[in-house]
């Protein structure tokens, strides 16, 4: 539902993530202005249902942390307005992507603060709630469903095969999901 904005996030000094709204990031591309109305057509006309997915596709908190650090591939990328690459030159690049990965506990109130943000902002653009949620890079922590749950989604897409986050950089066991398996109140498809 968003995007980074670069040039907040910047004058913060990496301290505080900014997010914009898609349709705003589009406006940065030609014919910006068809894709809202694009979306609208195709709710209407049946040719597709938007499932949430987050509200960026990026771990902000990871992200910011390397930035602020100093991490010579991130900064590149963020000076290109970008992020995505897993390495620079050679050197690796600590892995920032798995948007609702947390790295310490104090994380998992961010995560669901940005996941009442998508939900928010899924309703003022589409003009309805979330049923379905898309899992994005990476797997959440186990709490997950509930937060999921507790926002009023029903229907959860998964790998089959999941280990959830355990903080720092470590996962759980390998849970085994099949379609109409539920968790939270959630079903799985």
């Amino acid at each position: 539902m968003g995007n980074p904005d670069f040039v907040k996030i910047e004058e913060s000094g990496f301290n505080q993530y900014h997010f914009e709204h898609f349709l705003e990031t589009c406006k940065h591309y030609p014919n910006h202005d068809k894709v809202g109305e694009l979306i609208k057509q195709g709710i209407d006309n049946k040719i597709f249902v938007p499932a949430l997915h987050g509200r960026e596709h990026v771990n902000a908190n990871r992200w910011l942390r390397l930035l602020k650090n100093g991490n010579t591939g991130m900064l590149i990328q963020f000076s290109h307005q970008s992020f995505g690459a897993d390495n620079y030159k050679g050197e690796l690049i600590p892995m920032y992507l798995g948007t609702f990965d947390p790295q310490i506990v104090k994380d998992i109130e961010y995560i669901k603060s940005s996941l009442q943000d998508a939900v928010h902002m899924f309703k003022d653009t589409f003009g309805f709630a979330p049923e379905h949620f898309i899992e994005p890079n990476e797997y959440g922590p186990i709490e997950i469903e509930k937060i999921l749950s507790d926002l009023g989604i029903k229907f959860l897409l998964r790998a089959k095969l999941t280990a959830y986050s355990n903080y720092h950089n470590t996962k759980t066991r390998k849970y085994f999901h099949w379609i109409g398996k539920k968790i939270s109140g959630i079903k799985f498809i």
